[in-house]
């Protein structure tokens, strides 16, 4: 333990510790004291660290809710797990550094805040906690409250690939220093942020880079496939069907529905309720198969369409041939023509 006010802490409060130690050990008999000290040594040691010299005031409760919080961890084997061990690695040693004034003025939400984040996020695939890290690290150093890290969290999940939370994050977005949002959206000094987030509000497949061109014929382009059959691990017993009811597109295989969202940074589906069988045949009426708007010709794979379904310029089918929904940007209008078949 490196730490001098850590050590302190230990020194002055060592009876608490050793009782809140034996609280838990009675409620979690299989608490493992290894995964706390792991905690303890490779992740707290190193914040309290950085906020050596300051006063007791300050290090003590940062040391106090810390250790608290590593005993949740443990007793709950939140640190059985290599893949949130070294997630947990990252927070510690580099996100809680970068952001001192809310380490100091808030330890409790910041502690539980992100450890919720990232459980939430892990549910999309392991690749998604590491990128939102990346992201976060990189933007949190110029923030100085609680409620500016929640919102810097909400849009870096949006922006590596969550599509849920875009809504709100681009209502919470100009709460943020205008500093921090450049960094997040990667645009110089000289773009204009007002601009900017007036084309993501107006169109979900907005890019910066794009270059427009003006057209009268239908453009489709493909984003993305997703979902996959249960029994490879995917989310669907049945090759599902789209639909879509008031703003909001939706997914059902069998008696499962999942809300869909898709934007220029990702796509995702959110499980809702199950389905009741009168639900299901009033759903059925909804979902349309009707060939128009699109011509399979320019997807290969595919010879028919079993559902689709249109939100301004969003465009989404799924098919007999695969349990994958296919998402695509859409301008203009075509017939869509399912008699074509597969392109040679």
């Amino acid at each position: 333990m490196k730490s001098v006010a850590l050590k302190a802490y230990f020194q002055a409060e060592r009876d608490a510790c050793n009782q809140m130690v034996a609280s838990v050990r009675h409620q979690y008999p299989n608490l493992n004291l290894d995964d706390l000290n792991w905690f303890l040594t490779d992740c707290l040691d190193p914040v309290v660290l950085t906020l050596d010299g300051q006063s007791n005031q300050i290090t003590f409760h940062i040391a106090h809710v810390g250790f608290k919080y590593g005993l949740e961890l443990a007793s709950f084997n939140w640190l059985k797990s290599e893949t949130k061990k070294a997630l947990l690695f990252k927070v510690w040693n580099d996100l809680y550094p970068r952001v001192d004034s809310v380490l100091k003025e808030s330890p409790s939400e910041l502690f539980a805040g992100t450890s919720n984040s990232l459980n939430n996020i892990l549910a999309f695939g392991e690749d998604k906690p590491n990128a939102w890290l990346d992201l976060m690290i990189k933007s949190c150093d110029e923030i100085n409250s609680i409620e500016q890290f929640k919102i810097i969290g909400v849009v870096s999940a949006w922006l590596v690939g969550l599509a849920q939370y875009r809504d709100i994050a681009l209502q919470k977005i100009n709460e943020l220093p205008d500093v921090v949002t450049r960094k997040l959206f990667k645009l110089s000094d000289s773009h204009d942020l007002n601009y900017h987030f007036d084309q993501l509000k107006a169109n979900r497949w907005f890019e910066p880079q794009q270059i427009k061109t003006n057209t009268t014929s239908t453009e489709i382009s493909e984003k993305y496939r997703i979902g996959k059959c249960s029994f490879v691990g995917g989310d669907f017993p049945l090759p599902p069907k789209i639909f879509v009811e008031g703003d909001q597109l939706y997914v059902l295989s069998g008696t499962h529905i999942w809300r869909l969202y898709a934007d220029s940074f990702g796509a995702t589906l959110i499980p809702s309720d199950n389905l009741k069988p009168e639900d299901l045949k009033q759903i059925d009426q909804q979902i349309s198969n009707t060939p128009k708007l699109l011509s399979l010709g320019c997807f290969s794979d595919l010879t028919d369409i079993n559902s689709v379904a249109q939100l301004d310029d969003t465009l989404v089918f799924t098919s007999l041939e695969t349990f994958t929904v296919i998402i695509t940007e859409c301008s203009g209008t075509a017939d869509l023509n399912t008699s074509k078949g597969r392109s040679s």
